[in-house]
């Protein structure tokens, strides 16, 4: 028999659920492979932007790995976040500048993290001659990523980049992802009090 008390129960257990399947989710966006076999083809200062990983989920990049040709280089890296629409990409955001650790793979953290939306895309900019971005070849079919001249900080469209198909990007971000339409990224904290509300608002709602 179904009483009051279990459906207020389950209504709680749901509220809770789908709380922390929230709070639990991963944003990513990039390839981010863990290994690179080729060098990126810049010279210089450039962008390279990859298109076959956009963001899986609106949400907060908290993060940054990438894997550099160079050691040491000091102030050599930036990360940046593209909007793409149709055949234009613009930039919105840039974290760095970044130097490259000794191991060639670095992982940064992004502070203040970066808003992110699903579709998004992550780029990476080389602001000296010391070494360059790498890429992962041979990996099958991809939109692979656009190599630019120079530091890009507004927008470009998807001709006048150098086009690398079939190659992964070395380079990815991860952070917290929130579901639904685009809103301000929610810290997991505060998704959890959010949880809290939306379970104690069920249980007074039935209690009537």
């Amino acid at each position: 028999m179904i009483t009051p008390m279990k459906v207020r129960l389950a209504l709680v257990a749901w509220c809770l659920g789908v709380a922390s399947s929230i709070v639990g989710q991963t944003l990513t966006v990039g390839p981010n492979p863990s290994t690179a076999n080729s060098s990126g083809g810049g010279s210089g200062v450039s962008t390279y932007v990859d298109l076959t990983v956009p963001a899986n989920a609106n949400g907060t990049a908290t993060s940054a790995t990438f894997r550099w040709a160079a050691t040491p280089c000091l102030g050599d890296v930036e990360i940046k976040f593209f909007h793409r629409s149709g055949n234009t990409l613009t930039m919105y955001a840039q974290r760095g500048p970044f130097g490259v650790s000794p191991t060639l793979n670095t992982t940064v953290a992004l502070t203040p993290p970066v808003s992110v939306q699903a579709g998004d895309l992550i780029g990476i900019a080389q602001l000296t001659g010391c070494g360059n971005a790498t890429a992962l070849a041979g990996t099958g079919p991809s939109p692979g990523y656009l190599l630019f001249s120079g530091d890009v900080t507004g927008s470009v469209t998807t001709t006048s980049g150098t086009a690398f198909p079939n190659t992964l990007l070395a380079v990815g971000g991860s952070g917290v992802a929130v579901s639904g339409p685009t809103i301000p990224a929610l810290s997991p904290w505060a998704l959890a009090l959010l949880a809290l509300v939306f379970a104690m608002t069920g249980y007074f709602v039935l209690r009537r």
